[in-house]
């Protein structure tokens, strides 16, 4: 997929948010009854650009209409490097032994197969920028390519690589320049490929903290 375009770059207004899909229920005893939908978070953003330092956002309109607004997906990268953990990087089948990494110019790596920690250079390495988008990727080496199902995850600090779009569909180029000077441009975080849909286990509780309900 395309990467947002690195340049200009955004007022420190900048907010990147991670975003949970919860199925919540209230029932007649007072509790609630809850169902989270995806097992990674989603991460919405939103950009501002200082008028003064941009001349021209014709490339950035471009990438706009190149994606057809809403339509198209694309990467964004995370302005600082920062440390996560439990992000998700794929499912294996059972013989591709190369994953991209959801960042960029990362160090720190944990690598993790239905959650057991692996070994760097016994089980796994790691290449810089060789991903889609530059990310950096993880190569499982020879006996330890992750078996049909399983889901590789990691913990890293580097530059979070983000699946989004852009969140409204009809900009006139005059409301585009102001949403990146004025209100924000927003763009949605989508679900990584693959994300597990529905694993998490539903959850109740009471909705007043006070006190139990009683059967």
């Amino acid at each position: 997929m395309s990467v947002f375009p690195t340049s200009p770059i955004p007022v420190y207004s900048y907010t990147l948010t991670p975003r949970w899909d919860t199925l919540i229920k209230r029932v007649r005893s007072g509790k609630e009854q809850r169902r989270s939908l995806v097992s990674y978070a989603q991460y919405d953003v939103e950009l501002r650009y200082d008028a003064d330092e941009i001349s021209d956002f014709t490339e950035i309109w471009e990438f706009y209409m190149a994606r057809k607004g809403a339509y198209g997906s694309f990467w964004f990268y995370d302005l600082y490097s920062q440390a996560h953990e439990d992000l998700y990087v794929g499912t294996g089948n059972g013989y591709s032994p190369t994953f991209d990494l959801p960042a960029k110019t990362t160090s720190s790596q944990t690598i993790y197969v239905d959650g057991v920690e692996q070994t760097l250079n016994t089980d796994y390495t790691i290449s810089s920028g060789t991903g889609d988008g530059a990310s950096d990727q993880v190569e499982f080496l020879a006996g330890a390519v992750p078996d049909a199902g399983e889901v590789v995850t990691c913990d890293l600090t580097g530059y979070l690589r983000c699946p989004v779009r852009f969140a409204d569909d009809t900009l006139d180029r005059t409301n585009f320049e102001a949403a990146l000077f004025q209100t924000g441009l927003k763009l949605r975080g989508l679900a990584p490929d693959n994300n597990p849909i529905g694993s998490s286990s539903s959850s109740s509780s009471s909705s007043s903290s006070s006190s139990s309900s009683s059967s």
